[in-house]
């Protein structure tokens, strides 16, 4: 909880945030205000695979102390709240069918600071995946933790390329996309 306490805040700053429903709707009724959206365009919604679970600790761990070192308040020093994080994270003891298990890899889902790091670790790593696709790009990418939400103005070819490319970016990430061309329409 303290981790989060001195971290969530960051995960505002991201460009692809989404807070909850309300904060998308009110994104969308924004968007709607300007106006009819480019010939062809698609909803398309992505999910991460078990997101939480596929994080790789080290590689989190750099994100977040990344992350936290642009804080305006560093009252609290980012070592000490890397420390702590590295105990949430390596210390992650299971039971199962009364067998003892160290979880090695990705964060539990009920740990306070959890949300917190898998959105800041996905916002760093999509930056890098938009960043190294040279298709074409989502006219528009928001996420709230692994659902992303992106409006496509390319061919069904095109963005079958751009998941491709999206899911060969991260050795653990694997996102599962839903789109129709033929009803421009999408369930999120």
């Amino acid at each position: 909880h303290f981790i989060d306490l001195h971290s969530n805040e960051l995960v505002k700053s991201l460009p692809s945030y989404w807070e909850d429903t309300p904060d998308m709707l009110r994104f969308f009724s924004q968007e709607n205000g300007k106006g009819a959206q480019p010939a062809g365009t698609i909803p398309v919604t992505l999910d991460v695979t078990s997101l939480y679970t596929n994080i790789p600790i080290a590689q989190g761990i750099n994100i977040f102390k990344a992350f936290l070192d642009t804080r305006a308040d560093k009252s609290v020093p980012t070592s000490f709240l890397i420390t702590l994080l590295t105990l949430v994270l390596t210390c992650n003891i299971l039971v199962f069918n009364n067998q003892y298990f160290l979880q090695l890899i990705g964060t539990a889902m009920g740990t306070r600071v959890a949300p917190t790091f898998a959105c800041l670790f996905m916002g760093a790593i999509e930056l890098m995946m938009l960043g190294a696709w040279t298709g074409v790009q989502p006219r528009l990418y928001k996420r709230y933790i692994d659902d992303i939400f992106l409006l496509w103005t390319g061919s069904e070819n095109e963005l079958l390329k751009f998941i491709s490319h999206l899911n060969k970016f991260h050795p653990f990430l694997k996102f599962k996309a839903s789109s129709n061309f033929e009803t421009r329409t999408v369930e999120f």
